[in-house]
């Protein structure tokens, strides 16, 4: 892995959203979760159902970001 690659992997990225943009967020990120574990069940191949449950995963990390700033 070059230096590069690695300093990508650490970088921190910070987004400002006001409440009503938060809480938008949180109600589309639920609902592609959900559909996410729809296709996962529906998905045959092996590869595919990894990548999948991997993006639910992330997803279900920035849902967890998300609901820690409510205020």
């Amino acid at each position: 892995m070059s230096d590069s690659a690695s300093t990508l992997e650490t970088r921190m990225v910070r987004i400002e959203l006001t409440s009503q943009e938060a809480e938008e967020l949180r109600s589309i990120l639920d609902d592609y979760l959900s559909d996410l574990r729809m296709e996962i069940v529906d998905t045959e191949g092996h590869d595919f159902r990894v990548m999948l449950k991997k993006r639910k995963d992330l997803v279900k990390g920035l849902l967890e970001q998300l609901k820690g700033q409510k205020a």
